[in-house]
């Protein structure tokens, strides 16, 4: 198998022919299971998913898309916990292409919105909305490299918007 058809060890690479946009070495047994099917018994239940337009960097090869998740908390005192990594720094793009995005995590309680830090563990209250977001990956390569037609598929598949 080439590096870019998905084998497990290179789940974690995203500047390749083909991205592996909402992967990872962590879900890699089950890297496109629904979330729809996590059980409300456990607090909450899912709201959204889907990848996030614009967040693989720029290059002859686009970095990885990432993606989006969102929860509703249904009773008061779920306990959160986190355990993430680039939320700050994002991953850097290789052979001239762009970096990619940081990721995060938000709490909306009605008008507000609570930054949550990439290690942490937070209470949440009933009505919550826990909004989880992966950064993108890095891009490779010269941006002036990437094909006309490269891009007008990623403007047709909505992976970006211009």
């Amino acid at each position: 198998m080439s590096p870019a058809s998905g084998t497990r060890a290179n789940t974690r690479f995203s500047a390749l022919p083909k991205p592996h946009s909402a992967c990872s070495p962590l879900l890699a047994k089950r890297p496109r299971e629904s979330p729809i099917r996590l059980k409300p018994r456990i607090g909450f239940r899912v709201e959204g998913y889907g990848l996030l337009a614009d967040t693989g960097g720029k290059g002859r090869h686009r970095g990885g898309l990432g993606f989006y998740r969102s929860y509703r908390v249904l009773k008061d005192g779920v306990k959160f916990a986190i355990y993430a990594d680039r939320f700050r720094i994002p991953p850097s793009g290789l052979a001239g292409g762009e970096d990619g995005t940081t990721g995060s995590c938000e709490i909306q309680r009605g008008d507000e919105r609570i930054q949550v830090r990439s290690k942490d563990s937070v209470k949440l209250l009933k009505g919550d909305l826990l909004v989880l977001k992966t950064g993108g990956g890095g891009g490779y390569g010269q941006i002036a490299e990437r094909s006309d037609a490269a891009i007008a598929r990623d403007l047709s598949a909505g992976f970006v918007t211009a």
